[in-house]
């Protein structure tokens, strides 16, 4: 998945598998990759995954420690 702003520049983009829940309609999310150049394309690919209405659970590897998202 790309972000892309409004002057079409590509400014973000996620790798991510869904591997599905056994007896359910839903799916666990892995993100792979995460990378923006700007922070309303970070936003918007979290924003996706986070909200996403089929998906039970996020999973992501390690985030750098200034990462706006992180605990």
């Amino acid at each position: 998945m790309r972000y892309v702003d409004a002057d079409g520049a590509v400014r973000g983009a996620m790798a991510y598998t869904l591997k599905e829940v056994a007896g359910s309609f839903r799916a666990d999310m892995e993100i792979h990759h995460l990378t923006s150049t700007t922070t309303d394309a970070l936003a918007a690919l979290w924003r996706f995954a986070l909200q996403h209405d089929l998906v039970s659970k996020v999973v992501v590897d390690l985030r750098p420690i200034d990462d706006p998202i992180a605990p």
